[in-house]
């Protein structure tokens, strides 16, 4: 029979603590990021700011190392297109004016990243833009009012 000491308890006992600690953090690690995912050629809530009476929830991200949720948005004419979706890349935040080679139409598309969780439910880009305006137009005002005096 093995002996049993003190010092033997008393190391398998941090040993215990220290691996079921590893293995804690490790579960709170890898839990999934939760995002809405739509796409609005399938899901007709899939709308450009969801409220809170959409149809639609946040979801657990299937995607491999998913860390954003992303917004993009593209409109032909008058009709828009939305999706909804996980990444595991930043892809960015902005809009831009696309054209194609064989006719002379312009797109518009934009895409938002957040990683928070659900954060892609309206367009995260407003708050930015608003802020921006405002300072300009603050920053502004004196020129402004050079010119009319």
């Amino acid at each position: 029979l093995r002996r049993v000491t003190t010092a033997s308890l008393k190391f398998n006992t941090e040993m215990s603590v220290t691996f079921f600690s590893i293995l804690f953090v490790n579960v709170l690690a890898t839990q999934a990021l939760w995002c809405y995912q739509c796409n609005s050629s399938h899901h007709e809530n899939c709308l450009e700011s969801l409220t809170g009476d959409a149809s639609l929830a946040p979801e657990p991200c299937d995607t491999y190392a998913a860390r954003y949720c992303v917004k993009t948005t593209g409109i032909y004419g008058a009709v828009m297109g939305i999706t909804r979706f996980c990444s595991s890349y930043h892809l960015g935040n902005e809009c831009q004016y696309l054209s194609f080679p064989d006719h002379d139409r312009m797109y518009r598309a934009c895409v938002f990243t957040c990683k928070t969780e659900a954060c892609n439910s309206a367009n995260q880009f407003q708050s930015h833009q608003i802020f921006f305006l405002i300072t300009s137009l603050s920053m502004s005002l004196p020129t402004i009012g050079a010119f009319i005096t």
